[in-house]
């Protein structure tokens, strides 16, 4: 008896329950569709992120330039552009400040506000000029994704019109 239990018969040898190899190709296959999916998943997501980032950069940057321009405009009664120089100065009695157009820069004095492509459009009393007093600007911002605009204006007060008619 004791020789029967140390050497079993073939039929009588029991199987240890395991896969195929089938089986552990098909898992490998649809673990590999898996693991793609997930990478590219990945990937959209991060493609994403990247966009909000960019846009929330340039709406971030756009609304500062058109806040401290804002503020300039209703600081400063007297705002002129000057087409040879490229710049709108904006003046008190007391102060000064100059915005210059230059090489696809917006400097204000000595800071730089942006960098990029824009064109300026200015107008006074709502007809486009050239050169001289300014009371509205256009800047769009052509250099991203979607083109972006800002209008700034100033409300012209009674002076203004009774100095302008000659009264």
């Amino acid at each position: 008896m004791e020789l029967k239990k140390l050497c079993p018969s073939i039929m009588e040898i029991k199987k240890a329950p395991s896969f195929t190899l089938t089986e552990m190709l098909i898992v490998l296959a649809i673990s590999v569709i898996v693991v793609g999916l997930a990478f590219a998943v990945l990937q959209f997501v991060n493609k994403n992120i990247y966009d909000i980032q960019n846009n929330y950069s340039e709406s971030t940057t756009t609304r500062l330039i058109e806040q401290q321009i804002t503020v300039d405009f209703n600081k400063y009664h007297n705002i002129f552009y000057n087409e040879v120089a490229d710049e709108l100065v904006f003046k008190t009695p007391l102060d000064s400040i100059t915005y210059n157009f230059k090489d696809d820069i917006v400097y204000r004095s000595s800071d730089t506000l942006f960098y990029g492509g824009y064109i300026n459009e200015l107008f006074m009393t709502g007809d486009p000029i050239q050169t001289g007093k300014v009371d509205a600007l256009k800047i769009i911002f052509k250099d991203r994704k979607t083109p972006t605009s800002i209008f700034i204006y100033k409300d012209n007060d009674a002076s203004f019109y009774l100095v302008e008619n000659g009264n």
